[in-house]
């Protein structure tokens, strides 16, 4: 910190000084922080130590993802930094809802995914068949009364179609 007449500083929750402040000075001396920190609490830290702020959502911690209410918008903050998609959207499979704290795209029952790719679940490659999908290739299953994960299999479609090999 240094001793100067400039009152209004960026901070970790603004890091701009947009909430009101602009970067105006003050004829007030008072303890700020040096050219490259942030003021936090009563500390001044590099900008790597702080959350990122959104106005209309407010401090994203480090490390962290913020998810748009429709989940159309995904914001991730690292070192301080920012980083928007907005192009983030659920798959037609999906729902966009908050679970357990986390909002994001979930894949709807008898789907897996992230989200914004949902797959049918399928039994064998039978069903995949039997919903119209006819191209072989590798496609996840969960054979019934399996206890695990779904797992990627071999599906041809060719020759009536819907043999697991």
């Amino acid at each position: 910190m240094e001793y100067s007449n400039c009152k209004c500083q960026a901070t970790c929750e603004d890091p701009h000084s947009s909430l009101g402040c602009n970067n105006t000075c003050a004829e007030e001396e008072a303890c700020i922080c040096r050219a490259g920190f942030l003021r936090k609490g009563d500390q001044c830290v590099p900008p790597e130590e702080c959350s990122c702020f959104m106005e209309d959502v407010g401090v994203i911690p480090n490390g962290q993802v913020n998810i748009s209410t429709n989940c159309t918008r995904r914001c991730e903050c690292q070192s301080n930094v920012l980083t928007c998609e907005d192009d983030y959207r659920c798959s037609s499979d999906a729902t966009c809802e908050e679970r357990d704290g986390l909002r994001k795209c979930y894949c709807n029952d008898g789907y897996t995914g992230d989200g914004q790719n949902c797959e049918v679940v399928a039994t064998d490659c039978a069903d995949i068949y039997n919903a119209n999908i006819t191209d072989s290739g590798v496609y996840t299953i969960k054979p019934t009364n399996w206890p695990g994960s779904p797992f990627e299999v071999y599906c041809n479609m060719t020759d009536g179609g819907g043999w697991t090999v």
